[in-house]
């Protein structure tokens, strides 16, 4: 079990069904393996091999003969070991996972990577312009294995409307994510990628549309380098995104948590080495009051429409940008509450299209 889920604390009881070929199925419960071990052929044959296991199980351990229990009170995680690229010993068969994971939400659904995985193609639970889903769409838990893995394609976790956790902190090697990562998630609410310790870049359209995704956590990704365009744009209901010891980010993309219209505070204090933001960045972010960009002190340039529209905002942050030269148009245009922006630069021209910015606004120029 810890093969498949190092990144996981197994309690010695908990119990695990393990897909460990296309035919052969197995139940393993952990802390008496060779006591408590079958095989089936077949997920037809699913529910009576499991009720056949655990009523052996309570015979073995109550005197008083099995209990009325659920069969599968004590299952906590599928896995799915040796993964190809394309997911195929998922969707083979899909039908009869679909019904396990509707009738027991409670499973988490493991995949496992095989170890000679080192990308995995686009559309790994969607096939676009089909119908076919890779991933059954009565998954709510899943997590993901797979050390050598370093490439994510685009469309990777693509409408999976009832997904509400996510876990990819086994996938330590992974350097990028493509575009169209959980796109149009419907019930996650969190989602952390700060076990990808080595992730470089993530694609376009990333958490696009999510309409339940509440927090975000970044921190820590020392090794990232850029964010592509529209990432969480129109996440309504996103209230946190931490983005702390992002040390070599250099690059945001256009529409960055465009339309978060629950977000009331951004802190980007701890990317040093941004140079450039793009355009439309945490525009109409009506609830959004404060802003933080002192430490930002290689911010070169800002696109057109950043910070427009943000009905709530009272204060910016810009002290540490000494060395930002180019401004695009309208920006902070439509911030009627926004009384004070703190800062330091010596380009006349970047001092004189902010004085313009903010006919009336209270300029701070920090010493």
């Amino acid at each position: 079990i810890q093969k498949h889920l190092p990144h996981i604390n197994a309690e010695k009881n908990r119990e695990y069904f393990y897909h460990d070929s296309l035919e052969k199925y197995s139940w393993d419960q952990q802390k008496h393996d060779s006591d408590h071990r079958a095989a089936v052929t077949g997920l037809k044959e699913l529910y009576a091999f499991f009720e056949d296991a655990m009523i052996w199980f309570h015979e073995c351990r109550n005197p008083e003969g099995p209990t009325q229990r659920s069969p599968l009170d004590k299952l906590h995680y599928i896995i799915f070991p040796m993964v190809d690229p394309a997911g195929n010993s998922m969707h083979i068969h899909i039908d009869h996972l679909n019904e396990l994971f509707a009738a027991y939400p409670f499973l988490t659904l493991v995949v496992s990577f095989d170890n000679d995985v080192t990308a995995v193609g686009n559309d790994f639970c969607h096939r676009i312009n089909s119908f076919y889903v890779e991933i059954p769409h009565n998954v709510k838990k899943i997590a993901f294995t797979g050390g050598n893995v370093k490439i994510i394609g685009d469309g990777f976790i693509h409408r999976a409307y009832l997904l509400t956790s996510i876990n990819l902190n086994a996938l330590t090697g992974v350097e990028s994510i493509g575009d169209q990562f959980l796109y149009g998630e419907e019930s996650l609410p969190v989602l952390a990628l700060n076990g990808l310790t080595n992730l470089k870049t993530i694609g376009s359209r990333f958490a696009w549309f999510a309409k339940s995704l509440t927090s975000i956590n970044l921190s820590g990704l020392s090794h990232l380098e850029s964010i592509g365009n529209d990432f969480a744009s129109e996440a309504p209901l996103l209230i946190s995104i931490d983005c702390s010891g992002l040390t070599r980010l250099t690059k945001i993309g256009e529409r960055f948590l465009y339309q978060t219209a629950s977000l009331t505070t951004l802190d980007l204090n701890e990317c040093p080495a941004l140079t450039s933001i793009g355009c439309s960045f945490l525009s109409h972010a009506r609830s959004l009051r404060s802003v933080n960009l002192s430490g930002l002190n290689r911010l070169v340039n800002i696109g057109d429409n950043c910070l427009t529209h943000g009905l709530s905002l009272t204060a910016v942050d810009m002290s540490g940008l000494a060395t930002l030269t180019t401004i695009g148009d309208r920006f902070f245009y439509n911030t009627p509450h926004l009384k004070t922006v703190n800062y330091r630069g010596s380009s006349q021209t970047t001092i004189d299209k902010l004085k313009d910015c903010f006919k009336d606004t209270v300029v701070e120029m920090a010493n």
